[in-house]
């Protein structure tokens, strides 16, 4: 036999097929192979044929090795379109076939391993025990075999990367929540509105509010009155992927006072009125007038000198520091003038013989009245209902001089925002 030639493409590519193979050595097996080699003929070309023999031998070996590697069928030509399968004659030499072989290698080394097909299987001879055994080989797309010969085998899918699906999922861990209840006071009036929120910094949670008193609420914001007094307990949930959280708070809730009043006007055509509200232990009671003036206690008098709107408003608080109003109003149709007459003859004959301004004599209020000349010299000055201006000055001797004379009034009690008065009224003899 004769040495392999590495120069030769046909023996390179024989050569890399035994690389690292090991036949397990079969006396039956080679007597059998031997049996079906041509025989030799002495004849003029007998190193041809013996180098024919010794490829045959070499080639039926890296097929009992492989089992699956090419053979000459396998082989297309790269020269045409269509594929051809090359097939050496009986009678033709060795050096034709391996020509003809090493010129498509040598334009593409892998083709031999591109047309092998993915799983390819041969019958092995039978054994000693009668029975078949099946070698088979599967090769991948680059030619490396994934499955060896033997038995009848069967093919073991293998997953390399999982789909994330199919892995086991972790278990989730507790979410670990900051929650906080909020409140605009914990301590309110009847009436008065608590704003609550629930803080948390994370989102996709659903809150609930329950009341002690049975009233529920939702969101992450809320707002409630109470107008019943008491001590209301609230309790905030907060949910998410089924678990649970709560926090809880109280709110007092304080009663508020009465606020209730009478308005009444007991002299006809006087805007003075008198109000008195509905007294309850421990209350504080304060008064606001439209025309700004304010009073306390639980009683009072208001004087509305201006024409337009008289209004009064009584505001309560008691001893929890809750508070309640109250509002009245009254229509009110000229200024108030203390209904001083313009005119006066102090003449002795018992008729509008002095001067006062007839309001302060039913009005009930402390009061200082004064008289002027014209040019602003004082001739009268009083605070009793009992000395009026007779005409004279200061009440004594003759009568002054016919004409036009200023008089103003200060009221001395707190009725009214604006206390002075003025007018003028005209001596006649």
């Amino acid at each position: 036999m004769r040495d392999i030639n590495p120069d030769n493409s046909f023996d390179s590519l024989v050569r890399k097929s035994l690389e690292g193979f090991e036949m397990p050595y079969d006396p039956n097996a080679w007597a059998r192979f031997e049996s079906q080699l041509p025989k030799p003929a002495p004849t003029k070309g007998s190193y041809l044929i013996k180098g024919l023999g010794a490829a045959a031998l070499i080639g039926g070996i890296a097929v009992s090795a492989f089992m699956l590697w090419p053979t000459d069928r396998d082989i297309v030509a790269l020269n045409g379109n269509e594929t051809q399968e090359t097939v050496a004659p009986a009678d033709a030499s060795v050096s034709g076939q391996q020509t003809g072989n090493a010129s498509s290698i040598e334009k593409n080394p892998d083709l031999t391993r591109n047309n092998v097909t993915a799983k390819e299987q041969r019958l092995a001879e039978p054994g000693k025990n009668g029975s078949e055994a099946v070698a088979a080989s599967a090769v991948d797309e680059e030619g490396r075999i994934i499955s060896g010969s033997g038995s009848e085998q069967q093919d073991s899918p293998r997953v390399a990367n999982p789909d994330p699906k199919d892995r086991p999922s972790e278990a989730k861990k507790p979410l670990e929540l900051n929650l906080q209840l909020k409140m605009s006071r914990s301590s309110v009036c009847a009436g008065e509105e608590v704003r609550l929120m629930a803080v948390t910094g994370t989102g996709g949670l659903e809150f609930e509010w329950h009341f002690s008193d049975g009233e529920e609420r939702s969101r992450s914001e809320t707002a409630r009155r109470f107008d019943v007094p008491g001590n209301y307990d609230v309790t905030l949930v907060a949910k998410r992927d089924g678990q649970l959280w709560e926090r809880q708070a109280s709110i007092e809730v304080r009663p508020v006072p009465k606020a209730e009043f009478e308005m009444e006007r007991p002299y006809a055509g006087i805007p003075l009125y008198l109000l008195n509200a509905t007294v309850q232990t421990g209350d504080v009671y304060r008064w606001a007038f439209s025309d700004g003036r304010v009073a306390d206690g639980s009683e009072t008098r208001q004087l509305f000198r201006r024409k337009g709107d008289a209004v009064a408003e009584l505001m309560v608080t008691n001893a929890q520091g809750c508070t309640a109003t109250a509002k009245k109003s009254e229509q009110v149709n000229d200024d108030f003038r203390l209904f001083a007459v313009n005119t006066f003859t102090p003449n002795g004959d018992g008729k509008n013989d002095d001067f006062l301004p007839k309001a302060l004599e039913v009005m009930d209020c402390a009061f200082e009245m004064v008289v002027r000349d014209m040019n602003g010299r004082e001739v009268h000055r009083t605070t009793s209902l009992d000395s009026p201006w007779n005409g004279r000055e200061n009440n004594i001797g003759v009568l002054l001089p016919a004409g036009p004379y200023i008089w103003t009034v200060v009221l001395k009690n707190s009725v009214v925002n604006d206390p002075v008065f003025r007018g003028e009224i005209t001596l006649q003899q």
